[in-house]
């Protein structure tokens, strides 16, 4: 799919329409003050950025994780489920090469 000049692609279309929904009703992360709050820790640019909410995506992780896997990130005390999320950013600037990691746990004044 094709929205706005962004190519959008998905597992399904169901996961298309729910895409849909969320950029034109703007229900957008950027609204909320936890995501703020992590956007404001990791860099203004770079070449290639990974996010990842914990708790929205926690459906996919239980259909796709293994069992063992998931069950521990589910029942684990602390354990990942206590994170908000994790950003991993990849950087060029000229011949050098860089790595930004950066996890916050769920809540917003910690931060590892």
């Amino acid at each position: 799919m094709i929205v706005d000049n962004y190519l959008i692609m998905a597992n399904s279309t169901h996961e298309l329409i729910s895409y849909y929904d969320t950029y034109f009703n703007r229900k957008f992360l950027s609204k909320l003050s936890e995501y703020n709050h992590f956007d404001n820790l990791v860099s203004e640019r770079s070449n290639v950025s990974f996010f990842i909410n914990f708790k929205n995506t926690q459906p996919e992780l239980k259909r796709d994780m293994n069992a063992g896997f998931y069950n521990l990130f589910e029942q684990n005390e602390p354990g990942w489920k206590n994170y908000y999320a994790a950003s991993c950013q990849l950087v060029t600037s000229g011949k050098r090469f860089y790595t930004n990691f950066c996890m916050s746990i769920d809540q917003p004044d910690t931060t590892q």
